[in-house]
């Protein structure tokens, strides 16, 4: 079912009231029954001014009454323009944030967790432990493989700075920690 707006029968009486003010005042102006108006063009002249006199008091009449609201469409709209040529900056999205790297040419360093949850994928061309170890408390495994092999793990731990240790055989390895968070 769609909305559909409904004139009242007096908006509808004054819209012809002013419609009809206008069309007496024409020169060959008739009557429903195809009649020519009586008077003079003087007199119609005079008549159109006082009808348009009429219109426009009740224009000012009209804009008095509500001219708070259609000030407040006026700022909504310029709001709304102003908003569609000078669009705000979208909000920041979460991404997959590298935290951490290591690799046999590359020395682990220090991972910085802002969530806790960690993704880290790895190859090991031998046997390996990785270990975080926290500024206080006992070092926490992240992996323990014992022979080479490539895949992906998770871990949740508390937000913080660890030092990222790993020892493996191989010589060529790559350890990756990612989260999920806000870049920055």
């Amino acid at each position: 079912m769609t909305s559909q707006r409904i004139m009242t029968p007096n908006a509808r009486l004054c819209i012809w009231w002013i419609i009809d003010l206008f069309r007496i005042t024409k020169e060959y102006a008739a009557d429903g029954a195809s009649m020519p108006l009586g008077g003079t063009n003087s007199q119609r002249r005079g008549l159109r001014l006082a009808s348009t006199a009429v219109a426009a008091a009740l224009l000012a009449a009209v804009t008095y009454i509500t001219g708070e609201p259609v000030a407040g469409t006026i700022a909504a709209t310029v709001t709304a323009v102003n908003e569609l040529l000078n669009p705000a900056p979208p909000p920041p999205v979460k991404k997959w944030v590298t935290v951490a790297e290591a690799s046999g040419t590359k020395l682990p360093g220090p991972v910085v967790t802002v969530t806790g949850k960690l993704h880290i994928e790895y190859t090991f061309t031998g046997p390996a432990v990785a270990y975080l170890q926290p500024a206080k408390g006992p070092a926490i495994t992240i992996l323990a493989r014992i022979k080479a092999g490539a895949g992906a793990t998770g871990i949740a731990l508390q937000p913080g700075t660890y030092t990222l240790i790993v020892s493996t055989t191989g010589t060529i390895w790559h350890l990756t920690a990612e989260e999920y968070r806000l870049p920055g």
